[in-house]
């Protein structure tokens, strides 16, 4: 995911993961999610513009 982010101009942090026995207690079928996870997804700081005698 950390890839892609990069790729697009964005930042991502997982949040966590969860495995099967929560995601059955939320009552998705079992055998067909075997997790469950969050990533937050956020636009980057801007950065300064270069000065001319740095480029």
């Amino acid at each position: 995911m950390g890839l892609v982010a990069e790729w697009l101009g964005v930042s991502a942090n997982m949040l966590g993961m969860a495995g099967a026995d929560y995601v059955q207690s939320l009552g998705f079928p079992g055998e067909r999610f075997l997790a469950v996870g969050g990533i937050q997804v956020s636009a980057r700081l801007p950065q300064a513009p270069m000065a001319a005698e740095d480029r």
